[in-house]
Order: C-alpha cells, then sequence, then structure tokens
C-alpha cells in the first residue's frame, strides 16, 4: 500500500483516499517507476467485478499494491488488495474512484505484478501533505507585518518549484527517475 488512509489524516485529517491515489499518482508520473517487483508477473487475467484470478495468488497478501496491464486499457491500472483467497487463487481489490468495477473477462496477455515503495517514499509523501496542510491558504504571500511580527514566503518561480511544491521538498524523487524509452 503506497499510504494508509489513517497515517495520512494523523498530518490533515481532512485527507481522502482520492488525495492519497493522485500524490501516488503524481510520483509514479514525476519518475516515470513503476516501483514493481518483476519476480511476480502473471499472465492470463480472468476478472470480474473487482476480483482477479490469478494461476497462483501465494505472494500476494492484504495491503499489497499491484499494477495490472495489458488489457488493452480497460482494465489496467494501480489497485491496493484488501483480500487473497488462496483455496481459489483470486485476490479482491479497492477500486479507485475512477473504476467502478473490471470489465469482465479472460485477458491471455494482460499481466499483474507487485508493486514495493520505498520506505522513504511514503515518509516524504508525508512530508508534502504537511507542508500543504500548514501552508494552506499562505501560498503567494510575500510580505505580511502584524504589528512587530513580520513573514515573508519565498517567490514560488518555475526555477523554486516543482508540481506546487518547493523544489526542496520534490528532489528526493530524483533518486527513483527512471529513463523513459519510447
Amino acid at each position: 500500500m503506497f499510504l494508509s488512509l489513517s497515517k495520512a489524516q494523523e498530518v490533515d485529517p481532512t485527507t481522502t483516499q482520492d488525495d492519497i491515489d493522485g500524490l501516488e499518482a503524481m510520483v509514479r508520473t514525476i519518475t516515470n517507476n513503476h516501483f514493481t517487483i518483476n519476480i511476480t508477473k502473471q499472465k492470463h487475467l480472468v476478472m470480474a467485478g473487482d476480483t482477479i484470478r490469478l494461476i497462483s495468488s501465494q505472494q500476494f497478501r492484504v495491503g499489497d499494491t499491484i499494477e495490472v496491464y495489458g488489457t488493452q486499457g480497460l482494465n489496467d491500472g494501480v489497485f491496493d488488495i484488501k483480500a487473497v483467497d488462496s483455496v481459489n487463487n483470486t485476490i479482491t481489490v479497492r477500486m479507485p474512484s475512477d473504476f467502478d468495477s473490471f470489465i469482465d473477462g479472460t485477458y491471455e496477455l494482460a499481466t499483474v505484478v507487485l508493486v514495493r515503495y520505498p520506505r522513504d517514499v511514503a515518509y516524504n509523501v508525508l512530508k508534502l501533505m504537511e507542508y500543504e496542510y500548514t501552508t494552506a491558504g499562505k501560498k503567494g504571500l510575500k510580505s505580511e507585518t502584524i504589528s512587530r511580527l513580520s513573514v515573508t514566503y519565498f517567490d514560488m518561480t518555475a526555477n523554486e518549484s516543482r508540481e506546487g511544491f518547493p523544489a526542496s521538498y520534490i528532489e528526493w524523487l530524483d533518486k527513483y527517475t527512471v529513463v523513459k524509452w519510447e
């Protein structure tokens, strides 16, 4: 799992699962890194509702994140596992808000892989959330003086910011960046 909702709400009580999914998408887009472990590839998926039948479900655990691709865009995406049935070799996933359910069918060329994020990814994303929470409403403020208290924020020019955050808050992602080949 990228980041649990309860952990994120410790930093910002208004956080929703959509916020976390958006941050996960941002990390994956900026780095062009899918954070997958290739030893878990499984092909020939049977998908229905929020369930995927696999050849073997042994390596998957509740809370794991998986990526599905090769369904010709029909069911491709990143999902968190909410149940594993080892007897029937099925996994049940949490559907993101932009998915109602899988489009039922057998996908011969589809692949599911396990996604593992390094520990510092969740830690640094929490720092981004904390920054966002503490600076909400203060962005764009250049100078403020009340009585003898003076507050000045630095400019957020294109050179000093990335994705709406100060560049120093995002630069940790650089070590995970993968070259995009087309």
